[in-house]
């Protein structure tokens, strides 16, 4: 019984407390003791720094801060010692016994030179190493290519080419500047606090964000930054558009513009800026311009009848042309073509005056219309004689006229003065109608004047009030 008492306080005295398992390495060295040929330490000897194979003197630091700059040569103490802090280079090591004089550093030339070692470098390369730690720091030395250090405060690993750059890691959360992602495979993909400014994706850079784009090699005649582009030849190229394509539109060139070279990043969708020939309006429709080959051209706030619809401005710019933001819409949507519709329609106040020349519409095609005025006696004309009339006209161009014309009504709207009665009896009747229908050529404008006649002196004159209405009759 004594003996396995005896056996189990024994056991006890040599236990050893548990912790977990914890990364260690073994200290280094804190300061380099050398010594003689013959294995003494080399009490008060010098060690020179040069570059390696070669008499130039290369400096050494006396501390981890690398600040302060170590003497050349490096004294060492009584008993071989020194720390002794190298740069990211390959130092030659050219180490003498004291010298002659028998003080301290005097004279080092005068000892023996115990040896001379080239490549000494404390940069060198770690084969199969489990753990390398690294001591942080908050900021960025000068650097030399191929050095690593870990910032504490971004925090990442950060190596030295031409300069200092984070590695990329597999989680954390960090901004890409300037990287190319070629051919990326994005599996069910979540961003979560991730920007991506202007990536290339499949070759096609991503200008204006979230959008379709089409790579096209650029035509003889070339495109333009934010110009309205097509596709010409076979096999297709891309070229700017012209001022009669209202059709055919494949997008707005975004990047890679040329004459006969490169490639045009073709943007089809989603915000981009278009070149306009004007102002603009924020909600309008956009089509091609008539006036200026290749532009955006706001064409108001009613869907548009024909030709290609590119998309809706964004934002309203009363100085244009310019550069404006528009929604764009994808290629070859077209007009709704909703005829007779009514283009012009706003009443003439009641007067005796005549009306002046009053412009209704400017055709952007060569178009069919109907043209109708209604007319209303307002007022009467008393104590007076003869007949007042009122006779509309309607100016307007042929598409196969030389010049616009004028054509005045054979009837006019007539009211007869009766001064000894004191009253008023219309002609025709109360109210008059007329309508004719003519055809408009694209670009030259429609209007409309009245000629107001008076038959005599009146005390109030009689007066009128006139309702024109223009019908587009027809989409082309």
């Amino acid at each position: 019984m004594r003996k396995f008492l005896a056996s189990v306080v024994l056991i006890l005295c040599f236990a050893v407390k548990s912790h977990a398992q914890v990364a260690v390495a073994l200290t280094p060295t804190p300061a380099q003791q050398f010594f003689t040929s013959t294995g003494i330490p080399l009490a008060s000897g010098c060690v020179y720094t040069n570059v390696t194979n070669s008499s130039t003197p290369l400096a050494t630091y006396t501390d981890g801060t690398g600040t302060v700059i170590a003497p050349n040569p490096i004294v060492l103490d009584i008993g071989g010692f020194a720390s002794i802090w190298l740069k990211n280079a390959s130092y030659r090591f050219i180490i003498y016994s004291k010298g002659l004089g028998g003080v301290q550093g005097s004279d080092c030339f005068s000892g023996v030179l115990q040896r001379t070692v080239d490549l000494v470098s404390a940069y060198a390369s770690i084969n199969q190493a489990q753990a390398l730690f690294l001591l942080g720091q908050s900021s960025d030395p000068s650097g030399s290519a191929g050095e690593l250090i870990y910032r504490t405060d971004i925090p990442c690993f950060r190596g030295f080419s031409t300069l200092w750059d984070c590695f990329v890691t597999l989680t954390g959360i960090q901004t890409l500047t300037n990287k190319t992602l070629t051919a990326p495979v994005l599996t069910a993909p979540v961003s979560t606090n991730g920007t991506f400014t202007n990536p290339t994706i499949g070759g096609t850079p991503n200008t204006n964000g979230p959008a379709t784009y089409i790579n096209v090699a650029n035509s003889a005649s070339g495109t333009v930054v934010n110009d309205l582009t097509k596709l010409v030849g076979a096999p297709s190229t891309a070229q700017f558009a012209s001022t009669s394509d209202t059709n055919g539109i494949i997008g707005i060139t975004v990047a890679g513009a040329a004459i006969g070279t490169g490639t045009a990043t073709i943007q089809q969708s989603g915000a981009v800026n278009c070149n306009f020939d004007g102002a603009t309006t924020a909600g309008d429709y956009v089509q091609t311009s008539s006036i200026a080959a290749a532009l955006c051209h706001d064409s108001g706030a009613i869907y548009p009848t024909s030709g290609q619809v590119i998309g809706r401005v964004l934002s309203t710019n009363t100085a244009g042309p310019g550069p404006f933001l528009i929604d764009l819409f994808s290629p070859e949507i077209a007009a709704v073509q909703i005829v007779p519709k009514t283009v012009y329609n706003t009443p003439a106040l009641a007067g005796t005056i005549s009306i002046a020349s009053t412009l209704m519409v400017t055709p952007s095609a060569n178009l069919t219309y109907r043209f109708s005025v209604y007319m209303d006696q307002t007022a009467l004309g008393t104590a007076c004689a003869g007949s007042t009339t009122v006779t509309p006209a309607l100016q307007f161009q042929d598409p196969n006229g030389a010049a616009p014309v004028s054509t005045a009504w054979a009837t006019t709207f007539t009211i007869a003065n009766n001064g000894a009665l004191g009253t008023n009896t219309n002609s025709t009747a109360t109210t008059s109608i007329w309508t004719t229908v003519f055809r408009a050529k694209s670009g030259v404008a429609i209007q409309y004047s009245t000629t107001f006649t008076a038959g005599g002196s009146c005390a109030p004159a009689p007066a009128v009030q006139v309702f024109p209405i223009l019908e587009q009759i027809t989409a082309n």
